[in-house]
């Protein structure tokens, strides 16, 4: 089903009769299939993270589009450590919102801690499309002990199709420092991210983050889900070994011309990897967030979730993109969503 809509025309086809929604549902099917796609940008903005300081920037789609997905990368992931991204609600912060269901976002917004000697970048990229018929569910825990996990669920009938986290307190600098140690999907079928075997699976239900608190103290760190009725959705998985102190994560391309809408990175062992950077893959010799120009760029074509492996032991580190393929994907399913509920409103309207 699909989410790309223009009011105008729901308004015109509430003036005429239930006889026309079919006729139009094909035609709109059709026309949406042909450049949906081309629809859905990716805008970047980045800035300076100087050395020993935090740092946090938002992004915000054009006037008429919603959020779909987002993510962040940083220049260095040995240096500098992912201390949030997440959706963000114009003026309004993920923080700032109660538990349970929100509206669609409207931005995305990524903050960082530069651990190095030297001065880095943060570049923070949001999904736009025109009129997405999107939702947000928000679900949050109080981090009382050493480490915390918390799901945020799409209802029922829902994917999740990205997700982000936001953290309220004890984000500083520091070996002692609250630190995010998995975001992602979660599976129906298998379940944590981290469970998941290598391969193809069917579409998430909900986002899922853990943190690291290691100085305890208490802090409340924020989860959204965002969600949507899309069919065809998979998620891509892939594993790695990864050696203490060692990179862990890295990249996860969709199949051939589809689009990625999210990622994540998780571990069997909650607390033993550093989340540095969960951000899209673009087409092209330079497919990295962070070698994108600040402003409007193309649809993404994988994800890059990344880490560090601040444990003790060798760790196998999933990570994960979830795609919508072309064509049938995001051009029929974001035609469909919005187009039935077109339908939906024109025959409350005829009754």
């Amino acid at each position: 089903m699909h989410w790309l809509a223009r009011e105008s025309e729901f308004q015109r086809r509430q003036q005429r009769g239930p006889r026309e929604i079919a006729p139009w549902l094909a035609v709109a099917l059709a026309l949406a299939a042909a450049d949906a796609r081309a629809q859905i940008e990716v805008e970047v903005l980045s800035t300076t993270i100087d050395a020993g300081t935090l740092e946090s920037i938002y992004v915000e789609c054009p006037p008429g589009e919603v959020a779909i997905g987002g993510g962040t990368q940083v220049s260095d992931d040995g240096g500098i450590d992912l201390t949030g991204s997440a959706p963000r609600f114009g003026d309004t912060a993920l923080p700032l919102l109660p538990d349970g269901p929100a509206g669609a976002p409207t931005g995305w917004e990524g903050s960082a801690a530069n651990e190095s000697e030297e001065a880095g970048t943060i570049h923070v990229g949001v999904l736009c499309a025109p009129g997405a018929a999107v939702s947000t569910v928000v679900a949050s825990v109080a981090v009382e002990s050493t480490f915390a996990g918390v799901t945020a669920e799409c209802p029922e009938d829902t994917v999740a199709i990205g997700g982000g986290v936001a953290i309220v307190g004890g984000v500083a600098l520091g070996a002692l420092a609250l630190r995010i140690t998995q975001t992602g999907p979660r599976l129906p079928q298998t379940g944590a991210l981290a469970g998941a075997p290598e391969g193809v699976h069917e579409a998430p239900d909900a986002w899922t983050v853990f943190v690291r608190n290691p100085a305890g103290g208490t802090s409340i760190v924020k989860v959204a889900a965002v969600c949507a009725d899309l069919s065809d959705v998979s998620t891509h998985v892939a594993a790695r070994l990864t050696e203490p102190g060692g990179q862990a994560g890295g990249e996860v391309d969709c199949p051939e011309g589809a689009t990625a809408l999210a990622g994540g990175i998780a571990s069997g062992n909650p607390v033993g990897i550093t989340v540095t950077s969960s951000s899209p893959r673009f087409l092209g010799d330079e497919p990295e967030l962070v070698q994108q120009p600040d402003g409007t760029n193309p649809a993404s074509i994988g994800w890059a979730p990344r880490g560090r492996n601040d444990s003790e032991e060798v760790m196998s580190v999933k990570r994960a993109a979830i795609c919508v393929p072309e064509p049938g994907g995001v051009s029929a399913a974001v035609a469909a969503f919005a187009v039935l509920a077109g339908a939906a409103r024109i025959r409350r309207v005829a009754s």
